[in-house]
């Protein structure tokens, strides 16, 4: 089993209620409005922080949240939000981040059950990765 904590506050953009519909049909079950269980086939069941990319300006705490949740060895998911257009990044989450997916229940599925780490743009298409220095010997 893998826990998954929503990073809130959510943009203005995103619903809880659009969340939960997305987080169930992923296949997660909810805890509480912001704790979420998957049950996945593979997978290492760490901890996951699941961030919804902020749609206009910085999400207050945000890196914060995101450094804390690393360094407590979570990983660090995002979604982005129906209907964004812009593809600018908090910049704690280009440092750390796991995976960044589109606003689709299997894409996130893979990426929390550690299936497929995907980096996609707004559209869906893939987004390079960023380097990052962490785990490097």
């Amino acid at each position: 089993m893998t826990p998954l904590k929503v990073y809130t506050p959510l943009p203005q953009t995103v619903s809880a209620a659009a969340l939960a519909q997305l987080l169930e049909a992923a296949g997660l079950k909810a805890q509480s409005a912001e704790d979420w269980i998957a049950t996945c086939e593979r997978g290492d069941g760490a901890p996951i922080l699941l961030v919804i990319v902020p749609t206009s300006g910085r999400a207050a705490g945000l890196d914060e949240a995101v450094r804390g949740a690393v360094s407590r060895g979570d990983r660090v998911i995002a979604v982005w939000p129906p209907g964004t257009t812009s593809s600018a990044l908090p910049a704690s989450f280009e440092d750390y981040g796991a995976a960044l997916v589109q606003w689709d229940a299997s894409a996130l599925h893979m990426a929390i059950c550690g299936e497929d780490s995907k980096w996609q743009d707004v559209g869906g298409g893939e987004r390079a990765a960023p380097e990052t220095s962490r785990n490097r010997c």
